[in-house]
């Protein structure tokens, strides 16, 4: 391990040195092990295979492929990184670093438990981020003056195209890398048959990333959602934030019942698109947004100029389907709703356009009026836009996108890493330029009146549209009414007739059943009338499944399927097939009505209340968020990550890296003796050997000298203080 890291100011530049394109890989090895966090990643990172490099030699070769932000692939990085492979392996303790081979199988023996325990503590503690998040130029500062700690979630996308795969008896079985790595999802703006979900965690202020869960296809959302939710509450936990002022804004997918009752049960403020444009459509909710008073949005003006307004609190339902993890339904939230409007053309691309005018629903959950006026709910939703660009500077800096391993735990290694570079390098610019702490009281704001009047055609919804005749109520003995008047019609007909050519089968004209050899009874399914034609043809079907195991079944169908029901039919009078084909649909409608009314007289088996119809208009409470707003400007954090990650990078161009390694000796075993009684018994070995197999031999010796001007040396102290 490393002896000593000092500044050298003074004396001539010997040879040979570090290439420039490594010396930032270089300086966070090196915090990493002067911190004591390199041999608590060893510890921690445990890998699983029977000989070779341990789990810290792959997270070696990960920070130096990151941290000297190659452009390449892992096999072109290792070649070009060979002449300095020893030194650098020496700086971490290692032996050698592993070869691209190497690290394939490597990270296709990372477990999934190993990576999600250590994933959020790389990227927080590990990384040294909790100055950052406790100094006053990452907050946000509401209406009232209170500081705020806001969190971006969203899944990012990594999209792969599926190759045509050649078959023939001169090839080998066809197999896909990406099976189990990837699936079919909603790609967003991306195009590819397969893909891989990041849900990732950032602090919006600080650009800092906290938690990153890969998934195939569109992801494992709840499992994501929940590991966010649990890094933000840690994190405001770890640094005395109180956790009713951290926001974490979500996109519009989130905006239903099971994501935003996961928050509300962590007590974990929200905000998200609102997923029920029908709530628009309620005349209360029409009258309200019509009358009401719509404020300016502050904005950059570089778009639609929009005016929002505070619905009030509504009681919000699940899906008919929605259910948690152990089966029992959700119960309905209470949130505070805000809409937004700007003039439109054309369909909506959220939300609702009425008359000219596109409206969009926004659930502020636990987001208090007065600390977060609904223009200013609106700004910062808007505002989470922010993580797109950064997730294209990643990709852009990092080649996140680029896969490296085929196995989704070590993909998701891989990606851990390079935010944890980019985590690192904001620490360090951070520390290079300490920022003052915001200074002066905040700016007085009045919230604008949008003075657009509402469109005339924006009216609650039955002053719009003629009322529908209300439908008469259907009696109980409508359905017997209706099977009476049809087995009228059809009693008069010569059904022995007709079923002269059908041994075995005969007619209930009480019932209005055919009655097969087997004692099934087929009911009357349709009445087919064709143009032209002076007969019509009445249809009887079998209920199904029924044929499935009837003894004449071979006799009776020329059907291979088992699922195949028994239908027949008879040309009877046209006039008398009007008449059925006109009572037909009111008869099973009528008996479909019967059925659900005594279905729903019956409690459920499950002892919960029933839902309500989905067709039911939520309830609203308008004066719920009638609160007076504060009288401040939001103050959005003034940090600029961009430019303390670049100050840091521009801090290393005139800096120059000297290792020499001494390695001591070891004296190998005769290969005809065990060294031990582990040794003989071949047992299996324990982390602490299996961590020993490619560590520097004891005894050995590295020196760093970094060779820098004076000007730098205040820049590398903290560095050895750590």
């Amino acid at each position: 391990m490393t002896e000593d890291m000092p500044i050298v100011t003074a004396e001539p530049l010997p040879q040979p040195v570090f290439p420039a394109w490594l010396n930032e890989a270089v300086v966070l090895l090196m915090q990493l092990v002067k911190s004591g966090y390199w041999e608590k990643i060893a510890q921690r990172l445990k890998v699983q295979r029977e000989g070779g490099y341990a789990g810290i030699d792959g997270f070696l070769m990960l920070l130096l492929y990151f941290g000297t932000h190659s452009k390449s692939g892992l096999k072109a990085f290792s070649e070009r990184v060979r002449p300095h492979a020893e030194k650098l392996a020496a700086l971490g303790g290692r032996d050698r670093l592993p070869q691209q081979s190497s690290m394939s199988r490597l990270l296709a023996a990372v477990e999934p438990k190993v990576v999600r325990e250590l994933g959020s503590w790389l990227l927080w503690e590990a990384s040294g981020a909790q100055a950052i998040l406790e100094h006053s130029s990452t907050w946000t500062i509401d209406a009232v003056g209170r500081a705020w700690q806001v969190f971006d979630y969203d899944p990012t996308k990594t999209v792969l195209r599926r190759r045509a795969l050649p078959e023939g008896d001169d090839l080998g079985p066809a197999r896909r890398r990406t099976k189990g790595f990837a699936k079919p999802g909603y790609p967003g703006a991306k195009r590819g048959e397969l893909q891989v979900s990041r849900g990732t965690l950032q602090q919006a202020g600080s650009a800092l990333w906290l938690d990153a869960l890969l998934g195939p296809g569109n992801g494992e959302g709840r499992v994501a959602l929940a590991s966010a939710i649990a890094v933000t509450v840690g994190v405001c936990k770890e640094i005395g934030h109180p956790l009713q002022r951290a926001l974490l804004r979500m996109d519009g997918e989130f905006g239903n019942v099971p994501y935003l009752s996961m928050c509300l049960e962590a007590g974990l403020p929200a905000l998200s698109r609102l997923n029920r444009p029908k709530l628009l459509d309620q005349p209360e909710v029409r009258r309200h947004l019509a009358e009401g008073t719509w404020y300016r949005v502050p904005d950059s003006r570089s778009g639609p100029m929009r005016s929002a307004m505070d619905l009030g609190v509504v009681n919000v339902r699940p899906g008919r389907e929605s259910r948690r993890d152990d089966g029992t339904p959700y119960e309905p939230i209470d949130i505070r709703v805000v809409v937004s409007r700007y003039e439109r053309e054309g369909k909506a691309e959220h939300g609702q356009v009425i008359d000219g005018w596109q409206y969009e629903l926004f659930a502020a959950v636990q987001m208090p009026p007065d600390a977060w006026p609904a223009p200013d709910v609106v700004t910062a939703y808007f505002g989470r836009g922010g993580q797109e660009n950064r997730f294209a500077q990643e990709d852009r800096e990092l080649e996140l996108d680029r896969i490296l391993s085929y196995n989704l735990a070590g993909q998701e290694l891989a990606s851990l890493v390079g935010l944890m570079v980019w985590n690192m390098e904001l620490v360090h610019g951070f520390h290079l330029n300490p920022p003052p702490a915001p200074k002066g009281p905040a700016r007085p704001r009045k919230l604008l009146v949008d003075e657009r009047p509402v469109p005339a055609g924006f009216a609650p919804v039955e002053d719009n549209v003629e009322p529908e005749p209300e439908p008469k109520p259907v009696e109980e003995s409508a359905a017997e009414d209706l099977h009476k008047a049809l087995a009228e019609l059809l009693r008069p007909l010569d059904w022995s007739r007709m079923l002269r050519q059908r041994e075995g089968w005969s007619f209930n004209d009480e019932k209005i059943t055919l009655r097969c050899p087997a004692d099934a009874a087929l009911s009357v399914a349709t009445i087919i009338l064709k143009t032209g034609r002076k007969r019509s043809r009445i249809v009887f079907r079998a209920p199904a499944g029924i044929c499935r195991s009837c003894p004449l079944r071979s006799e009776c169908l020329s059907s291979a399927n088992p699922d195949a029901i028994k239908q027949t039919g008879f040309a009877i009078q046209r006039a008398i097939g009007e008449q059925a084909r006109a009572l037909l649909p009111r008869l099973h409608r009528a008996r479909r009505l019967e059925r659900s009314t005594k279905a729903m007289s019956v409690p459920p088996s499950s002892g919960l209340p029933r839902r309500a119809p989905v067709a039911e208009p939520l309830s609203v409470d308008f004066n719920a968020t009638r609160t007076p707003p504060g009288s401040a400007e939001i103050r959005v954090a003034p940090f600029l990550p961009a430019a303390a990650r670049k100050a840091f990078r521009r801090s290393l161009e005139p800096l120059a890296v000297r290792v020499s390694v001494h390695k001591a000796v070891v004296e190998s075993p005769h290969p005809y003796l065990a060294t031990g009684v582990e040794d003989r018994q071949r047992r299996r070995a324990t982390w602490a050997q299996r961590l020993k197999w490619m560590a520097l031999p004891m005894g050995s010796t590295v020196n760093v000298v970094l060779h820098a001007g004076a000007a730098l040396a205040p820049t590398f102290s903290w560095i050895a203080q750590t």
